[in-house]
């Protein structure tokens, strides 16, 4: 490439390709030169779109949010100038698509949900089954992590009933994985199990570390309620799995020590669990730490809040009530009923309120109901988004 790049300095797409490359090669700083002489140089509004688009995934992968959507904006202005309507509607879905996975992970999921339908939309218009399947799989999980899990379930129906769509690779493993946490959350936790167990295995023949590394993370999760044994080896293959992406997986690893600390709690080894949630309290507020990760605070009040009410610390009410008020605003509905269980459970009354059985009951958050009609069990399991 750098051979042909000597004799042909000055055509763009010559220097796409070479940044492409130096991604691949985890040379960043030079990509993103790349890319920016590319926007400078090119003619065409289509090339100078695609540079920005290719620069802000860079970005986006190393948690550069803000200076990525800048470029994102920049690339749809000018891939609306693009000739074409198939050509047009293809750049702006993949340009829409990246901006919602940005505000996935930033805490605003209502835009990320409307990006998700629009990139449906516009990948079906121009038949690009791979990013529709990518768009309908990703937005089910925003539906998911609100606990709308009737509606997710609906949404992956439209992938998995689709013979064109369900042998993308993506459904292959990212669908096995959200419908599986799915079914787990709504009480078909054989199913989801078996969901999980098919996506792992996907992942690990076709090299897919990050697939491997989210679908041990979500077994152990759900393993932790009935086989402690299984639960630490899922969070091991977990770990093992990141080290073999080689990248940084900053989301899951902060997720895997959160397990680690619930998993902990499970076995009763009590001060392992709170100290493991104090150190990555720490990690995250860090001012060196690359992201923002507003669904971990709750989380870790969750977690300090039941080990202090199982015992019997005055402060559980405080902490349980801190993070319900988090949940409920971040529209994690399925979080804040747990919570509403937990603090009913501290009453220490015969009967559940009515009105939360049978709002777990309509929005079928199985454990959650189990817990209100049978109180016996000592360890009610926590689970992430």
């Amino acid at each position: 490439m750098l051979r042909t790049a000597r004799s042909h300095s000055r055509d763009p797409q010559v220097q796409l390709m070479i940044a492409d490359a130096l991604v691949v090669l985890k040379r960043r700083p030079a990509a993103l030169r790349r890319y920016a002489q590319v926007t400078s140089m090119a003619s065409d509004a289509g090339t100078r779109a695609s540079a920005l688009l290719s620069s802000a995934h860079t970005r986006a992968n190393v948690a550069s949010y803000d200076a990525a959507l800048r470029e994102l904006k920049e690339a749809q202005k000018l891939a609306g100038e693009v000739h074409g309507r198939r050509a047009r509607d293809n750049l702006l879905a993949w340009i829409m698509a990246l901006q919602a996975r940005i505000y996935a992970v930033t805490d605003d999921e209502d835009a990320s949900l409307r990006l998700y339908r629009q990139v449906a939309t516009l990948a079906g218009r121009t038949r690009n089954l791979d990013l529709r399947t990518t768009a309908l799989l990703f937005g089910s999980d925003l539906l998911r992590s609100r606990g709308r899990y009737p509606k997710a379930l609906g949404m992956l129906a439209r992938v998995f009933e689709d013979n064109e769509m369900y042998g993308r690779p993506y459904t292959r493993v990212w669908g096995r994985f959200y419908r599986g946490e799915t079914l787990c959350a709504v009480g078909q936790v054989r199913d989801g199990l078996a969901d999980l167990e098919t996506c792992r295995a996907t992942a690990r023949a076709s090299a897919n570390h990050q697939g491997a590394a989210w679908a041990s993370l979500a077994l152990a999760s759900y393993h932790r309620s009935s086989d402690l044994d299984a639960a630490a080896a899922d969070l091991d293959n977990c770990e093992a799995s990141i080290a073999a992406y080689g990248r940084g997986m900053l989301l899951c690893d902060a997720r895997l020590e959160w397990e680690r600390a619930e998993l902990a709690r499970a076995r009763g080894q009590i001060h392992e669990a709170l100290q493991r949630i104090a150190i990555l309290r720490r990690r995250l507020s860090s001012p060196s730490f690359p992201a923002r990760l507003p669904y971990m605070t709750p989380h870790m009040l969750a977690l300090e809040g039941e080990v202090a009410r199982s015992q019997g610390d005055h402060k559980a009410r405080a902490l349980l009530t801190e993070a319900r008020s988090l949940y409920a605003q971040g529209r994690w509905n399925h979080c804040a009923a747990r919570i509403d269980v937990s603090l009913w459970l501290m009453t220490n009354k015969p009967d559940p309120p009515s009105r939360l059985l049978q709002r777990c009951r309509k929005y079928r958050y199985a454990a959650e109901v189990e817990r209100l009609t049978n109180r016996k069990a000592d360890y009610f399991p926590l689970h992430g988004l």
